[in-house]
């Protein structure tokens, strides 16, 4: 069926040792356990709670302990799943808000925000204490007149303060959202496709985007304007990933490409090729391994 999200964890939480969480197309979420050095994964555990696609997967870290994950799903739901002492599974609440296909998920670490988007073209910002939605949805309201994507969101980021947010739709469009508002404080036009992917400096200045007209596009978010345009790729653009503080970009296409950009405009290097569609990619910087 195919994997859309993987994540790295080695607390001692989840057993210990190099672990990989991968959301699949089967609707289950599974831990792996990594070996040391070469070999095959072990599988750990497959939590089947979901009943459709799992489309997206982050870690909740506590003082850089993984001590939860978050799950998002074709079944319109949304899932925590936090490891307990002593048990073998670990405990899974279902939050529900979206109306249709939850497909991506962003969390900022510093202030426990998580927020959710999908096909219902909103974004659900969440309370995690009690796995209900916060009293703040960035979503379009003709009541508020509040501006929103007018068609399925497909992408998600945010910064760890959780003071902006972006997101990529179905419509072209890039956002830039200020859940404290909440607002819609910006629409970035120039993408002439389904915007796949974003990504968010940590400080908040800099966006990524990529998309399926093959560009990969560097935003100025004060000024609100396109830095740099890239066609790194023959094929559609389903993601990319930030290196070295922004200087360098990692995207993956559908025809099974990974091209490494410069930011500055000095060139592009191919990486790999694999044999299916690039729709994620995780880097672990402590082991230097890519996940695709």
């Amino acid at each position: 069926f195919g994997v859309n999200a993987v994540a790295h964890t080695a607390d001692a939480a989840w057993g210990g040792g190099e672990q990989l969480i991968s959301a699949g197309r089967d609707g289950t979420v599974r831990c792996w356990k990594l070996p040391s050095r070469g070999g095959k994964a072990t599988q750990l555990l497959a939590l089947s709670e979901h009943t459709d696609w799992v489309n997206d997967l982050v870690l909740m870290e506590e003082h850089d302990v993984t001590t939860a994950f978050v799950t998002a799903s074709s079944d319109c739901t949304v899932k925590l799943w936090r490891a307990e002492a002593g048990c073998s599974r670990p405990r899974c609440l279902t939050m529900r808000q979206h109306t249709d296909f939850v497909k991506a998920l962003a969390f900022a670490p510093q202030v426990r925000l998580l927020a959710s988007a999908g096909y219902d073209a909103s974004i659900v910002l969440w309370d995690l204490q009690h796995g209900t939605p916060a009293s703040k949805l960035l979503c379009g309201d003709t009541r508020t007149g509040m501006s929103c994507h007018t068609d399925s969101i497909y992408a998600l980021a945010g910064t760890p303060s959780g003071t902006l947010f972006a997101s990529g739709s179905v419509d072209t469009d890039v956002r830039l959202w200020d859940p404290r508002s909440p607002s819609c404080v910006a629409r970035l036009c120039g993408h002439t496709d389904v915007v796949r992917g974003v990504a968010l400096s940590a400080d908040g200045r800099r966006l990524l985007s990529c998309a399926s007209d093959r560009t990969l596009r560097v935003w100025s978010v004060a000024q609100r304007r396109c830095e740099a345009v890239f066609s790194p790729h023959e094929d559609s653009i389903y993601c990319c990933q930030p290196l070295r503080g922004f200087e360098r970009v990692l995207t993956g296409a559908r025809d099974g490409t990974i091209i490494e950009t410069a930011v500055d405009g000095s060139g592009s290097r191919h990486v790999c090729k694999v044999d299916a569609m690039v729709s994620r990619l995780h880097l672990h910087g402590a082991t230097n391994r890519l996940w695709v």
